[in-house]
């Protein structure tokens, strides 16, 4: 197991807060790190001037449901 990382206001690297941690798999924490890289692209490009869900599926190649999940996803939680 891993001790993975979700910082409310953005992954913050130094941030030791128990509440912030959490245990996952090496798989879960690959998965977690591309989703949330993901994630942080799809709101810059939603914070763009004009952008919409439907514009950034469509220069993504998602459906527009997966822009709306990704947008807020958050990681799931075990805990020891």
């Amino acid at each position: 197991m891993f001790v993975c990382h979700d910082c409310p206001g953005g992954d913050n690297s130094l941030c030791v807060n128990p509440e912030h941690l959490f245990l996952g798999t090496a798989d879960e924490n690959n998965i977690d790190t591309l989703v949330k890289g993901l994630g942080r692209q799809i709101r810059e490009r939603l914070a763009a001037a004009g952008a919409s869900h439907a514009s950034v599926a469509a220069e993504l190649n998602l459906p527009e449901s997966a822009i709306r999940a990704l947008e807020s996803w958050r990681p799931p939680r075990r805990h020891p």
